[in-house]
């Protein structure tokens, strides 16, 4: 229960950065659609890139279900004491910061080996902006 609320707040609903990237597999089609064939080198970066992305999301997914699990039994253990619960908690904030530092860099990078008209049609601008 607890590894569901706080995965919820890490990967849905707590304003995190690693929002942004909701679909890495639509993306990483939409980039290759995209991208003109003239350009294949840029566009075979540009989808490396996606592709760590998706590697570094999968295994952030499974360090925060280990840490949500951990957590989990250090609730459930009366013996425990507040201190573990902490520690837990800590590693669970210094994951998500620096897999935000990590997607945000990662964002600049497929920025950077895509064209302006490219990532607007990547990344729509939301309607109203």
């Amino acid at each position: 229960m607890i590894a569901a609320l706080l995965t919820i707040l890490f990967l849905g609903g707590g304003g995190s950065a690693i929002g942004f990237i909701a679909d890495l597999d639509s993306v990483q089609k939409q980039v290759a659609q995209t991208v003109p064939d003239d350009n294949a080198m840029r566009r075979g970066e540009a989808v490396a890139i996606v592709k760590d992305m998706k590697s570094r999301n999968k295994d952030f997914g499974k360090i925060l279900a280990k840490l949500a699990d951990e957590m989990d039994k250090s609730i459930a253990d009366q013996n425990q004491s507040e201190g573990s619960v902490a520690t837990i908690w800590d590693a669970f904030s210094n994951t998500v910061e620096a897999q935000e530092d990590v997607m945000i860099e990662q964002r600049f990078q497929l920025k950077s080996k895509l064209t302006r008209e490219e990532w607007a049609t990547i990344f729509p601008a939301a309607p109203g902006s």
